[in-house]
């Protein structure tokens, strides 16, 4: 009887594994399926420009304006040589865009939907408003990572660093914008520009992030406090004068022994 008991619980074991693995196979197929085929579009004559902006939130509606080294904040201008011609490049899991890394993005769950994100360099955030954005995630809305294409001549991003949310709200925020986009007329290049410029909803993106930046700096205090020392240790055998030791007992010679080993030979006799 203990023997049928037994065959039958190695039955049940393996019915179990057979199940078990008839369900995570396909899973795992599903999830190689999507590791292989999810990458960026190849990269044929895409071009690339990159712009130092500042964000004006004087009017009715925040706009990016021009603000090169030596010159007054103004309109977004596109000169000849702005966008430069990219090396082709074949279907590509991740690419550096310059400012940030685009990674094509597979979650563990192989039915859920792949996305395309740009994560910001360290310490800063990284704002866009991608058409076909519906991806949320704690980088994503906190603005360290963004939603983009999978076809890299449609993305472009504005890259702002963490101490430039920093600032009171009355001032303007400094970036740099990072454009991609097919090998075009000088025409197209400035139309799309103007177009990204004129973007509504950078001064509602940037308030949001200033939000974030400044809990995350709250965080950061909290786990290392800013402008509260290490208070100094005393010496080794220095207590406080609460104590029953002092330094002047520490640094006393001591008494030698009267008896044992290590004590003085007795005077000789007079």
């Amino acid at each position: 009887e203990s023997v049928t008991q037994s065959n039958r619980a190695v039955e049940i074991v393996a019915i179990i594994a057979l199940l078990i693995g008839g369900l995570l196979l396909p899973l795992v197929v599903m999830w190689l399926i999507n590791w292989v085929g999810t990458r960026f579009l190849p990269m044929d004559s895409v071009m690339r420009a990159s712009f130092p902006v500042t964000v004006d939130s004087s009017g009715p509606f925040s706009k990016l304006l021009w603000a090169g080294p030596g010159a007054e904040a103004g309109p977004l201008t596109v000169a000849p040589n702005d966008f430069k011609n990219l090396m082709d490049q074949k279907a590509l899991r991740d690419f550096d865009t310059g400012l940030g890394t685009a990674q094509a993005k597979i979650p563990l769950f192989p039915l859920a939907a792949t996305w395309y994100q740009w994560d910001a360099p360290e310490g800063h955030r990284v704002i866009g408003f991608y058409d076909g954005g519906t991806k949320h995630s704690e980088d994503i809305d906190a603005g360290r990572a963004l939603e983009v294409s999978p076809n890299m001549a449609e993305n472009w991003a504005l890259v702002v660093s963490d101490s430039e949310l920093r600032k009171d709200a009355a001032e303007k925020i400094a970036g740099q914008l990072v454009v991609f986009g097919r090998m075009s007329t000088l025409g197209d290049y400035r139309k799309r520009i103007g177009e990204i410029a004129l973007k509504p909803g950078f001064g509602e993106r940037i308030a949001f992030l200033r939000t974030g930046v400044e809990a995350d700096s709250s965080v950061a205090m909290d786990d290392d406090p800013i402008g509260f020392p290490d208070t100094p240790r005393a010496p080794a055998g220095f207590t406080s004068s609460e104590s029953s030791a002092t330094l002047d007992s520490v640094l006393k010679p001591r008494k030698p022994p009267t008896s044992g080993p290590l004590a003085p030979p007795p005077p000789p006799p007079s």
